[in-house]
Parts: structure tokens; C-alpha cells; sequence
């Protein structure tokens, strides 16, 4: 079953290297499966014969996934070195201005002030945008004085990242998904050349070489 990024190609190229790697994959499947039928074909092969070059050309096609697979390490760690600043969740306090912290502490005393039923609707408002002067105190504020769990803050963060920083998001999203589907996508052609040159895990471990660190199922 091929694997479909959501995004065109040309939209974002560290998408589109996720995406090389993906199509480089198909294409050594393809490849491999296209010598593996001319070799049946050959009437001059004994099945001996044909059994050593099908097995040889499935070494060989594991051996190039490996090299994929490093390829897709290598460019998968330059994605994680751009997307490990998190996105900021709140405008900080800036230098020489005392208002602000002031009226953030008097509407956090006030959030706390509210009845449980009063409170589960304005943490409720706060996650669809509403209340935003209120959201950004509580976002400010140490988050043992906003008396909220660790669980609703990381849900009023996330929340309120995807309002500031909407396609910096997505753009996230879609690298995140595009190397999650290249590693799919490699991880089902090494399996299924495997299959098809019955090779053992150890056998694929050996044709690999440093490249079956790529591969958790192997061991």
C-alpha cells in the first residue's frame, strides 16, 4: 500500500526530501521485483540457478534500503534541530513595565476565586480563544499559583500556540507526519524484500551492516 503525503510537492522542501526518500524506496521494490520476475522468465536458469540470483538481487535491494535509511536519519536530525525551539505560548513581560504583572496576579486571584462550575467554563473558553487576557496571565504565572494541573496548562499552551503561530504548526504537522510516512514507508519495503528472499533477521542484519540500527525489529 503506497504511502500519500498530505502536501503537494514544491510546498516545503524538507517535506520533499522526506518525500525523495519515500518514492526512493518504491523505486528500489520496483526495481528489485521487476529483476526477480526477468529471472523467472529465463528459460536457460535452472531453479537452483534462479533461487541464488533471486536471492542476490533481494541482498542487493536491502542493501540500498539501508542506505536510504540513513539518508532518511540524516535529513530526519536536521528536521529535529529546526523544530526543537518551542514556539512561544505568550507574550512576555517586557523590561520596565509593572502594570502588567499586577493585573495578571489579580486576574489569576480571580480566576481562583470562581466556583468549580465557573472555572471548568472559563478553562473551556480559554482553550477556544476566549478570555484572552485572562489565558495570558495564567500562561505568565508560575503554574503552581494558577492552582491547575499540569494537564490543563499543557492544553491552554498548546492551544494557545496554535492561535499565534498557525502555520509555523503546520508546518510542523506536516514534517512530522512526512518522516513518520518515509519511516513506514522504508520499514515495509525492507520487510517485504525480506519476505521475498526469505532471508532470516540475521541475514537482514548482516546485508544491512550499521544501517539495521534503523531497524528496532531486527533484534
Amino acid at each position: 500500500m503506497p504511502v500519500i503525503l498530505e502536501q503537494p510537492r514544491g510546498a516545503d522542501a524538507l517535506v520533499d526530501q522526506f518525500r525523495d526518500q519515500i518514492e526512493a524506496a518504491q523505486q528500489i521494490t520496483t526495481e528489485a521485483a521487476e529483476a526477480v520476475a526477468a529471472v523467472n522468465a529465463d528459460p536457460d536458469l535452472s531453479d537452483e540457478g534462479k533461487a541464488k540470483r533471486i536471492a542476490q538481487i533481494n541482498r542487493d535491494a536491502l542493501k540500498k534500503l539501508g542506505e536510504t535509511a540513513d539518508t532518511l536519519d540524516k535529513h530526519g536530525g536536521i528536521v529535529r534541530e529546526q523544530m526543537i525551539e518551542p514556539l512561544p505560548y505568550v507574550e512576555a513581560y517586557q523590561t520596565g513595565d509593572y502594570a502588567t504583572p499586577t493585573i495578571d496576579v489579580q486576574l489569576v486571584q480571580a480566576f481562583k476565586g470562581l466556583d468549580n462550575n465557573a472555572r471548568m467554563q472559563a478553562i473551556a473558553a480559554m482553550q477556544s480563544g476566549g478570555d484572552q487576557r485572562m489565558c495570558d496571565a495564567i500562561l505568565r504565572m508560575p503554574a503552581i499559583l494558577t492552582g491547575l494541573s499540569h494537564t490543563v496548562l499543557a492544553n491552554l499552551r498548546e492551544a494557545a500556540v496554535n492561535r499565534a503561530h498557525p502555520e509555523e504548526v503546520q508546518r510542523r504537522r506536516s514534517l512530522e507526519q512526512a518522516a513518520s510516512a518515509a519511516r513506514i514507508m522504508i520499514g515495509r519495503t525492507v520487510d517485504k524484500v525480506a519476505r521475498d528472499g526469505r532471508l532470516s533477521r540475521q541475514e537482514q542484519r548482516e546485508t544491512l551492516g550499521e544501517a539495521a540500527k534503523h531497524f528496532p525489529h531486527l533484534y
